[in-house]
């Protein structure tokens, strides 16, 4: 028999069985409310932009709740992608290459306001800017306010020769002249990425090069085994075909193109699964110093360091190797209709390849899009749009919000089961006293 403290106990533990369940079911009722948004946006970018494919993954709180493909991997052999595809993700790649330089800021072994000439010595020419002679730290690289070009012409985007070290990459541009005095004008640069390659390089162990360290830590240590560096004559599993939009409206196969003189810069391939586990990487180190990265770190990377536009909705930054999206407080009608206040993250383009990467740390949530086709505009917006989308609704699965609004179903859901815990014991060691 059950007595009467053990059945008041018993009913508690009830509720909040009962309480949990329903929010695990409306949060999964709404995510299958959002994904079924999300994919009319995409199937309309898709048919309206001739995307062959899309690759999409959304993560939610460090959990993956949503990874697809829609289309083609292969055009002409009617191969459909999947989440699994392989795409070049382009400049995404400045980002990821910022988990080595953290690693080795944190480890005293770089300083970001020693001249790069400390580092790579004659590798790199001492420059001058109206006669003068001027340094280039790794502080302005970051922020592409070094004064290194980018590619000049398609024939250096459509590179069709290779690099066989971060060294020989500088001899394309090194003896190039400044295009502004370095720390005073942000001029988007890859070129200014590749240098940066290379001082990590230099600080290197002599067994190691940037491409064997960043595998390490990506493969190793983060468990992003599906991302790679883009070995043109490598067979990888799950490497879909590449296609572009000509200027007659028409798809074509895009032209070749060899990435190893730029690896640092844009020179990666990865899924959205990889993708996904990035942005948790980042997330998760935003929060405390015992993540991969430590928060101090973090904080770095995502300072505003230098204004690099602004539109209907945003005003956007550029930090260390990372894109800032600050939404507009004033004089903003429409801003009300995005649900974040302050997003990280980056775009990337590749011949025959698009892709956008996007964090919001206060809602810890990603989203990654990768295609196989270029040009493609409109694929930064359909990545705000489905962030939006999913916030939206996953914000809906909230019943009792207080405090920090955006996390009260968290919050309320971990304390219930903290307090299910505690009083399933109390139960127990009742029933055991009252017999």
């Amino acid at each position: 028999m059950i007595v009467p403290k053990a059945f008041a106990i018993l009913i508690v533990l009830n509720s909040l069985m009962h309480s949990n369940a329903l929010l695990r079911n409306d949060l999964s009722n709404q995510i299958e409310s959002a994904i079924s948004q999300a994919t009319k946006q995409i199937e309309l970018v898709r048919i309206q932009s001739k995307v062959p494919g899309i690759s999409v993954g959304v993560s939610y709180r460090g959990e993956e709740i949503w990874a697809d493909c829609f289309g083609f991997a292969n055009l002409e052999a009617g191969t459909p992608c999947s989440s699994r595809s392989l795409h070049r993700i382009g400049s995404i790649t400045k980002s990821v290459s910022m988990l080595l330089l953290g690693k080795l800021l944190e480890e005293n072994r770089l300083d970001l306001d020693r001249t790069i000439y400390d580092y790579l010595g004659d590798r790199f020419p001492q420059k001058t800017f109206n006669g003068n002679e001027v340094n280039i730290t790794l502080r302005q690289l970051v922020s592409h306010m070094g004064g290194i070009r980018h590619y000049l012409s398609d024939t250096e985007f459509y590179q069709k020769v290779g690099c066989d070290s971060i060294y020989e990459s500088l001899n394309y541009f090194k003896d190039d002249p400044l295009i502004a005095a370095p720390g005073t004008e942000h001029h988007y640069s890859s070129f200014g990425f590749v240098t940066i390659g290379a001082v990590l390089q230099s600080v290197l162990n002599e067994n190691e090069t940037f491409e064997s360290a960043m595998l390490n830590i990506l493969k190793n240590q983060l468990g992003m085994r599906e991302t790679y560096f883009d070995e043109v004559y490598e067979i990888l599993l799950n490497r879909l075909s590449y296609y572009e939009v000509n200027a007659g409206n028409q798809l074509e196969i895009a032209p070749f193109v060899d990435a190893s003189c730029r690896w640092p810069g844009g020179g990666m391939l990865s899924n959205v699964h990889d993708l996904l586990k990035f942005g948790n990487v980042m997330i998760d180190s935003s929060k405390t110093d015992v993540g991969f990265l430590r928060k101090t770190t973090v904080d770095r990377l995502w300072e505003k360091v230098v204004a690099t536009g602004t539109n209907d909705l945003f005003n956007t930054f550029y930090g260390m190797g990372w894109e800032l999206l600050e939404r507009k407080s004033t004089n903003c009608t429409q801003c009300e209709t995005v649900p974040f206040s302050l997003a990280v993250g980056h775009s990337g383009g590749s011949s025959g390849a698009i892709a956008y990467f996007l964090i919001v740390p206060e809602e810890e949530m990603v989203v990654s899009l990768l295609t196989n086709v270029s040009p493609l505009p409109a694929l930064r917006q359909l990545g705000i749009d489905i962030m939006s989308t999913f916030i939206e609704h996953v914000n809906q699965a909230d019943y009792s919000r207080e405090g920090e609004s955006s996390h009260g179903n968290a919050i309320s859901t971990n304390t219930n089961m903290v307090t299910l815990f505690i009083l399933t014991i109390v139960f127990i060691g009742n029933l055991l006293r009252d017999f």
